[in-house]
């Protein structure tokens, strides 16, 4: 009979340091809370264009559940609904990879020019605070919101390449577009489908400075700005071609445009900006310094 029960004794051990651990594990990840930092969809499965079971205000704290392969999408439980949240519009009080993988790959999303499978294995990182977030692949397109730095989103879609490169992700359940030169891209971006839009403009092309007072001997124009102050500036052109662009404090970019009526606007840290027009001509160079 003793050796009966030492057997049931080890037994009665194992069961319960199994279920010690199972307990440790959850509470861990119990301990994964998200915050909402935007009025955001919570929607059936973690993918655009599917159903909304409601919308979650801003500033809602949430116990995080599950995650996809990625990362990109959240699941949460929210007035006894369990649904997925877009990651980009959460933060979080502990790392969102210690949570449980509860579903595969993400399924194709619809976009204007058809139907492509969003490639996972391409992502960007934002760059700047306040990277803006278009409707369209053109600085001058609507604007639907910001990123802050280092969100990390999933590339679907591509227009345009180098200094003229759009690339295409989920924004609050819809098709949206970043100016690739402000992100970080990891993967191919090659291997993304090549989208065609309509109202979409190209971007300017980031040049070196050229001398103070110096010409250009093409038919195109400079226009330099150049940052004094202690803080990031966005900067946003509006013009025959237009610039929507960060720059770090105490530097200076230079950009080529084509000549003709510009719109300069500059603003930090969430402060209205200044609006200032001027006239290029072909061969001429504008250099705004901003200060304080």
């Amino acid at each position: 009979m003793k050796p009966r029960r030492r057997l049931q004794a080890l037994f009665v051990m194992v069961f319960l340091c199994i279920v010690w651990n199972m307990s440790l594990t959850l509470r861990a990840q119990a301990t994964v809370q998200v915050t909402t930092t935007a009025d955001v969809n919570l929607r059936a499965e973690p993918r655009a264009n599917t159903q909304i079971l409601t919308v979650i205000p801003a500033g809602t704290a949430l116990p995080a559940i599950g995650r996809n392969q990625p990362t990109t999408w959240i699941q949460v439980t929210f007035a006894d609904q369990t649904g997925w949240i877009v990651a980009s519009f959460l933060t979080a009080s502990g790392n969102l990879r210690t949570l449980p993988v509860t579903v595969g790959q993400t399924a194709p999303t619809s976009t204007a020019a058809g139907s492509a499978a969003p490639t996972e294995g391409v992502t960007g990182t934002v760059r700047f605070n306040g990277l803006s977030v278009r409707q369209l692949p053109s600085a001058t397109s609507n604007k639907l919101g910001m990123l802050s730095a280092g969100t990390v989103v999933v590339l679907t879609g591509r227009q345009g390449s180098g200094n003229s490169l759009w690339v295409r992700f989920s924004f609050q359940g819809q098709d949206a577009w970043l100016a690739g030169w402000l992100l970080k891209i990891a993967g191919d971006v090659n291997s993304l489908p090549a989208i065609e839009t309509q109202g979409a403009a190209p971007a300017a092309t980031p040049t070196t400075p050229a001398t103070q007072g110096g010409q250009s001997r093409t038919n195109q124009a400079t226009l330099v700005f150049a940052n004094q102050l202690a803080t990031t500036l966005h900067i946003v052109v509006q013009g025959p071609t237009p610039i929507d662009v960060n720059i770090g404090p105490n530097s200076t970019l230079s950009f080529t445009v084509t000549p003709g009526n510009y719109v300069l606007n500059a603003s930090a840290e969430g402060r209205i900006g200044v609006n200032r027009p001027v006239t290029l001509n072909a061969g001429d160079q504008f250099t705004w310094t901003l200060h304080g």
